[in-house]
Formats: structure tokens, C-alpha cells, sequence
């Protein structure tokens, strides 16, 4: 009884998840632009990680999403970006709350697509920023299957 008090007095409250999500999210974006990129991935990912907790439509989990997809992009390492981008298509098509604050990273993302010749995802991409911006209507539980975001 006494090991559970302590390790639950010694688990982190969601204000030092905040906290940490906040240090993490400025020092990666201090890096960023310092191009120490190895320590910005570092700073990203710990962000994402804690953002994870805060709930799939919050907007701190779209931000770290973002900021990790961007990072690999600059890189050149799209495939590691890919699956974040996918998450944040996924999120901007589901919450319109959300969706002006992905939609600039998501068209950057479509123009690395068209530089790579991969010119069916990135055709994709621009439909879902479409959609997120209201220039077009969103499949009801369809999502977009070439991008992997089907329900």
C-alpha cells in the first residue's frame, strides 16, 4: 500500500506534462532554427510524445505533429514525415478548429510531394486542404484512402 501512495504521488501531473510539452516545444524550435536538427528531432518527438495525452483533437498534439513532419521534411526524410502529415490531415478533416493551423505546413508538404514526382499523393493532399478550408465537401466516414486516412 505504501509503494502504490508513492508511485502515485511520484507519477507526473498533466501541469508537468504541459510544463515539459512547453520546454520541449521551445527548445526544438530554438534548435530548428539554429539547424541543429539532431536536437530539434530530439525536442519534437518528447513534445509529441507528451502531447499524445492530451487528446487527439488538441491543438498542442497538432503542433507537435506538425513541427516533427516539418522537420523531417527539411531533412529530406519524407517517409518519416509521411505518417505524420496522414495524422494531420486526419485531425484538420475532423475538427475545422484546427484546420487553418495545419493547412500552410500541409501545402508545403504537397510541394516537397510535386518536387519528388509524387504527383498522386500530393493531388491528395490538395483535396483535403480543400476540404479542411470548406472549398469542398468532406466524404461523410470516408476520409481519404489514398493518403490512409480512411475510417
Amino acid at each position: 500500500m505504501l509503494l502504490t501512495a508513492q508511485l502515485l504521488f511520484s507519477l507526473p501531473t498533466m501541469a508537468d506534462t504541459v510544463s515539459l510539452w512547453t520546454i520541449f516545444t521551445q527548445t526544438g524550435i530554438r534548435a530548428r532554427d539554429r539547424r541543429d536538427f539532431d536536437l530539434a528531432e530530439k525536442m519534437f518527438a518528447e513534445a509529441l510524445e507528451r502531447a499524445e495525452s492530451f487528446g487527439a483533437f488538441d491543438s498542442r498534439l497538432a503542433l507537435s505533429l506538425k513541427n516533427l513532419a516539418e522537420l523531417y521534411a527539411i531533412r529530406g526524410n519524407l517517409s518519416a514525415a509521411e505518417p505524420l502529415y496522414k495524422r494531420l490531415i486526419s485531425i484538420g478533416l475532423k475538427d475545422s478548429r484546427l484546420s487553418i493551423r495545419i493547412v500552410p505546413a500541409l501545402r508545403k508538404y504537397a510541394k516537397l510531394l510535386e518536387l519528388s514526382k509524387k504527383f498522386d499523393m500530393a493531388i491528395s493532399i490538395d483535396v483535403a486542404v480543400a476540404q479542411m478550408l470548406g472549398a469542398m465537401p468532406v466524404p461523410q466516414d470516408q476520409g481519404h484512402p489514398q493518403l490512409g486516412t480512411a475510417q
